[in-house]
């Protein structure tokens, strides 16, 4: 017990260490992922390069107000120069953005922000080892027009936050909870504790452990759901795996073998979104009857 306690002490400590820690500052471009830093987290961002060309465009007159008002420095420079700061081939939309680095959430910031809100209906993502930025940032997309409440990853084989994940997520990354964990296995375990019931979203409809495998148009989602999604090669790690309720399948036709990692994300976050909504109006139709 004493051993116990002592590992699980040093985890947390680490995990509290880890999630302070930022990544390195780091450039976004696009015109929506600036204004949503811009909204969001303003204290974020260092400096805001813009087309001395783009008098003219009333969205980039609205990248300005905002560093203005966040009083962010504002340079005007040549679309060539400001292009040299995004990925080869990209389009700036003739706006970059220097943000100081990403801060992750610890798992005990999120806990007690989510469980403070009163909303009895909760849905959390667990991504296990997502390796594309595209991926990353589309997920975390789905995840906020869904209404997740939270979006956790570990600190290791994980893509971190960085631009292609900024402009793949429309900037909604600067507003999603994202949390960084050492240990995805114990955070489920947290999890759990907390009400939530697992499910790992896979592709193989076969199951050699203990959670029962299912169609996920069969899945009967809680209302206090996690989603667990793995990674573009191999899926979810048997570990993980093991540690879910139940396992949904998605049901492929014509030969298909897999759904993109964030299709699948896209399609499980609607579900159960589509669940809860209507449980959500039946329960109002009932309540209005009485």
């Amino acid at each position: 017990m004493l051993v116990y306690c002592i590992m699980n002490a040093t985890t947390k400590k680490h995990e509290r260490k880890f999630a302070k820690k930022r990544e390195s500052s780091f450039y976004i471009y696009g015109i929506n992922p600036v204004i949503e830093v811009l909204k969001a987290k303003p204290g974020d961002v260092l400096e805001v390069f813009l087309d001395e060309l783009s008098h003219n465009n009333i969205r980039i007159k609205n990248v300005m107000r905002l560093a203005r008002m966040a009083r962010v420095p504002v340079k005007r420079m040549s679309l060539r120069y400001i292009e040299k700061f995004a990925i080869a081939d990209s389009n700036t939309q003739g706006v970059v953005a220097k943000l100081k680095g990403f801060a992750y959430l610890n798992f005990d910031e999120w806990k007690k922000t989510v469980m403070s809100n009163g909303d009895k209906c909760k849905l959390v993502l667990v991504l296990d080892r997502i390796e594309d930025p595209g991926n990353f940032g589309a997920i975390v997309r789905s995840a906020c027009a869904a209404g997740a409440s939270g979006i956790f990853v570990a600190n290791a084989r994980q893509v971190p936050v960085n631009a292609t994940v900024f402009k793949t997520s429309a900037g909604t990354v600067a507003k999603a909870p994202v949390i960084q964990v050492s240990n995805l296995v114990d955070t489920l375990g947290k999890l759990k504790k907390m009400g939530f019931w697992i499910y790992g979203i896979d592709m193989d409809n076969t199951s050699n452990n203990n959670a029962t495998n299912q169609n996920i148009w069969d899945c009967d989602f809680d209302n206090m759901s996690v989603l667990v999604l793995g990674s573009e090669g191999s899926g979810i790690s048997e570990l993980v795996k093991r540690n879910c309720d139940f396992v949904a399948h998605i049901p492929m036709e014509n030969g298909v073998e897999s759904l993109n990692v964030a299709v699948s994300a896209a399609i499980a976050v609607y579900e159960w979104k589509r669940i809860w909504n209507k449980h959500c109006f039946n329960m109002l139709q009932h309540d209005m009857k009485r």
